[in-house]
């Protein structure tokens, strides 16, 4: 499906065809949804007043974003809920309201969810669980006594918590397809059918949110006070997404959002508004918000300077944690340091990547009972250096033999690598290492606290 703005022509794609109107989106005559469009989400668009082509659905058009697509019910909730940045908070709250009430409304009766939504990836029975059913049959149902089995099995708390599972899993949707877990699920109980990896994906995971997104705001509503965190990274697509989470209560939080940034430079200014964007589309009002912290990127460091000059009650505050990773980087990038480094990564490199010497190197740890490993470096993470720094420290006796052994069964040394297993080496590192220590503990305690 693709989305578009009014002032683009429409091309909506359904299933494998594409149609084109030829004149503007502005040209197009919208009209108020007709008594037939009975669910709550309808109040929130507008329709088109005729149905492009021979399709089945109008198209439809947000009143808070004025984004245009084709007229499904579960996608138009979708938006709504997730993707429409214009929506007010207290729509917003209804919408949600709204749609838990429809959820619980559907699992407090045990009664059969329509076949659109349960249809899909039907159970394919296998010899083995036919003679299972027989076996059942003759010897009595485990199924509760007097219930039928669409009254246990056909409810939506059975497919939310499916939905769930496979979130919480990091498994596709599509394995819903899986003959044997098809398999697997016909055993367990024959009567109930298997939701589509479509209905899973537009409809139970937009429940799933809406039920989150409930449970978030209570939360968040009876806050005095709390901190905003913002982090930034660059997913694997390339895409520079920002997170903003509230902490409150020492270790309690929550997301508020996550937004790609992509299309936009990511300056302070940009930022701030963005930040603004949030907090406006939430329960939390910018009174409440005493404190925020952020990284220590020079643009985050501009970004918290004009946020607390607009709102001079909050606080901003560098993460310890990523000051603590800054201090162990300079300490690295130190003239007397680098040598150090990169005479560490270079022995770590070839004794980690070769075969041979990987191999002697472990059973050589867990002869002596070693419980320092050898690791590479983190270039993101400089504390890392300190277990490298470990690593050599504890693998010094096991590197001045290698460098020894001269056998024709054993691959050679490169020269590079054997120039650095010196005494004078294992001293610096030695030092190195009681510089970084100290560092490492910070770190190590900041991450495992509780409080």
């Amino acid at each position: 499906m693709t989305n578009l703005r009014s002032e683009d022509n429409l091309q909506i794609k359904y299933s494998n065809q594409d149609i084109q109107i030829r004149q503007p989106a502005s040209l197009v005559q919208w009209v108020e949804p007709g008594p037939s469009q009975r669910k709550f989400v309808w109040k929130y668009y507008q329709r088109s007043a005729h149905k492009p082509g021979n399709k089945k659905r109008y198209l439809v058009k947000c009143n808070f974003c004025h984004q245009i697509f084709d007229g499904k019910v579960l996608r138009m909730q979708a938006h709504l809920l997730k993707s429409c940045k214009e929506i007010s908070q207290p729509i917003k709250s209804i919408m949600v309201r709204e749609c838990v009430s429809a959820i619980s409304a559907n699992a407090g009766d045990n009664e059969k969810i329509p076949v659109s939504i349960t249809s899909g990836a039907k159970s394919i029975p296998s010899q083995n669980c036919l003679e299972r059913q027989l076996i059942s049959k003759s010897q009595g149902s485990i199924d509760e006594p007097n219930v039928s089995p669409e009254k246990q099995w056909h409810n939506v708390d059975v497919a939310l918590a499916l939905t769930k599972c496979f979130i919480s899993g990091n498994i596709p949707f599509l394995f819903v397809k899986d003959y044997y877990f098809q398999e697997f699920m016909h055993a367990l109980k024959p009567s109930w059918r298997l939701p589509s990896t479509s209905t899973m994906m537009d409809h139970y995971c937009v429940q799933l949110y809406a039920l989150a997104i409930a449970k978030r705001d209570k939360q968040l509503s009876k806050l005095d006070m709390c901190t905003l965190i913002l982090d930034g990274w660059t997913d694997l697509s390339n895409n520079a997404v920002y997170a903003f989470i509230v902490l409150y209560n020492h270790n309690d939080n929550e997301i508020l959002d996550i937004i790609d940034l992509s299309s936009k430079r990511p300056t302070s200014q940009n930022l701030v508004e963005e930040t603004e964007k949030v907090i406006r589309t939430s329960v939390i009002p910018i009174s409440k918000i005493k404190c925020v912290v952020t990284d220590s990127p020079s643009v985050m460091i501009k970004f918290r300077k004009e946020l607390c000059a607009r709102y001079p009650h909050i606080i901003g505050l560098p993460c310890a944690l990523h000051v603590a990773n800054i201090i162990a980087k300079d300490i690295c990038k130190h003239v007397e340091a680098v040598e150090v480094v990169v005479r560490n990564c270079r022995i770590v490199s070839y004794f980690t990547s070769s075969h041979f010497w990987n191999a002697k190197s472990k059973q050589w740890m867990k002869k002596k009972n070693i419980k320092h490993s050898l690791v590479t470096l983190c270039e993101t993470r400089w504390y890392s250096m300190t277990k490298v720094c470990y690593g050599i420290q504890a693998f010094q006796s096991f590197f001045e033999d290698a460098i020894k052994k001269v056998d024709n069964g054993i691959p050679k040394i490169p020269h590079e690598v054997q120039e650095c297993v010196t005494p004078s080496h294992f001293n610096n590192n030695n030092n190195l290492l009681e510089v970084l220590a100290p560092l490492a503990d910070v770190i190590g305690a900041l991450e495992a606290q509780k409080n």
